[in-house]
């Protein structure tokens, strides 16, 4: 696996949301995850809240919720 560096990720392409549950924790990723269809999920450290992130389309409005 080859370690990609920050210099290869443009800063306007990151995206950060917080756990819609607990608010404490802050995920940031790059916008370019959110082009799978089903967006990203993943579990909050903090509360063990399950972290559902998506786009809507055309607009791209990033929505987040806890499932």
């Amino acid at each position: 696996m080859e370690k990609i560096s920050q210099s290869h990720f443009d800063k306007s392409d990151l995206i950060t949301v917080s756990c819609p549950q607990c608010s404490e924790n802050l995920f940031t990723f790059s916008r370019n995850i959110l082009e799978d269809d089903g967006g990203i999920q993943f579990s909050c450290s903090n509360c063990s809240a399950l972290v559902h992130v998506c786009h809507t389309e055309p607009e791209h409005e990033i929505f987040a919720q806890c499932l």
